[in-house]
């Protein structure tokens, strides 16, 4: 992962803060090295910056300024040989420093350099100290998809969403995972949520398609006016075995598929593609408000749930599913988004002050 523009300029806003204060205690002549190489970052000069970084370095060794301008100048650049170098030297300085990006950064570089292994071992490190720190979990997650561990990636998700509900590429991530579990219901919940965050995004058109497809999954609407269902035979298996597993969704994900049969063969046809998709979804939000208390154990069911069942109590779910669809560009969705502004903002207002729950792994 490199840094987009967003990204840097929270490095800017926050990491630099830290530079400038820094630079306060150097030498007149370390001085304005600092202060030459933090014009050219922002400038987006990352090999101008770098030099002047280096600079200070030649004559002050271990200058925790310029290691810190450093890191961010040789991510930027790829250099992730030296990448790995600073880091490891910030994390072996003395005293009390902001660590938590120095983690990230050098499990990064070791990734990126095909040291998967040593990455993770600077992640687990790094999350253990810094548990909120989101880029942590989610670069972790990245890597142990590296290393073919997708169980142990998924809770890094998990954690990363925790940690910083609004960073949609991790609910992305989570998505992808459970669904390649077969994990079909909390796999709409966390790509809801993504799209939600991201409804212009690159990938949002795409996503919207997989979301459709999987609250419909097993319907299909034959010629002569009938539908033809398939249930998911694992969630049959799982029902007729009787026993409740963590994240356990399998009576949901029968009673999906008949809400998706039945709303598809009450439509004989006449109903849009985005009005099944509101119906189907508002029947989702109302199976999962009707569970059982003993049925909702399992990150999904006490991180997503709840925010689904109080987003369709609040009636957002016309607004959620036209935002969430933006990036298709269907006229019918275009034309409902711009009269129903308002609507939209109230959701957005709604989700935003949400209080999502801490403390779950």
């Amino acid at each position: 992962m490199r840094l987009t523009l967003r990204t840097r300029n929270s490095l800017l806003a926050l990491g630099f803060c830290l530079l400038g204060s820094m630079a306060q205690a150097q030498s007149p002549s370390a001085q304005v090295l600092l202060d030459q190489g933090l014009e050219l970052f922002k400038a987006d000069d990352n090999a101008g910056a770098a030099a002047k970084y280096e600079q200070v370095l030649a004559s002050v060794p271990g200058n925790i300024a310029a290691l810190m301008g450093l890191m961010y100048c040789y991510m930027n650049l790829h250099r992730d040989t030296e990448l790995v170098s600073v880091c490891e030297k910030l994390l072996q300085a003395p005293g009390e420093l902001p660590l938590a990006t120095a983690y990230s950064y050098y499990g990064l570089g070791l990734s990126h350099l095909k040291r998967y292994a040593d990455a993770e071992q600077a992640f687990a490190k790094g999350a253990a100290q810094y548990p909120d720190d989101f880029a942590l979990h989610f670069n972790r997650g990245n890597n142990l998809i590296r290393l073919s561990q997708p169980a142990a990636a998924k809770q890094s998700y998990c954690a990363a969403v925790v940690a910083n509900p609004r960073h949609f590429r991790s609910h992305l991530n989570l998505s992808v995972g459970m669904f390649a579990e077969g994990d079909r219901v909390p796999a709409v919940l966390a790509l809801g949520r993504y799209l939600e965050l991201d409804a212009q995004g690159q990938q949002a058109a795409a996503r919207a398609g997989q979301f459709d497809q999987a609250l419909m999954q097993g319907v299909r609407r034959q010629d002569e006016g009938h539908v033809n269902v398939t249930l998911p035979s694992k969630s049959v298996d799982a029902l007729n075995a009787g026993t409740v597993k963590p994240d356990d969704f399998a009576n949901l994900e029968v009673g999906l598929t008949l809400a998706a049969a039945k709303a598809v063969g009450e439509s004989k046809g006449k109903s849009s593609h985005i009005t099944l998709v509101h119906e189907v979804f508002v029947e989702l939000c109302r199976l999962l408000a009707a569970q059982a208390p003993g049925q909702r154990t399992g990150f999904a069911w006490q991180y997503y749930a709840p925010y689904y069942v109080e987003l369709e109590k609040q009636g957002h779910a016309p607004a959620f599913v036209h935002l969430t669809h933006t990036a298709q560009g269907e006229p019918e969705v275009q034309l409902w988004l711009a009269a129903h502004k308002a609507d939209v903002a109230k959701f957005q207002q709604w989700s935003a002050a949400y209080a999502w729950p801490k403390g779950l792994r």
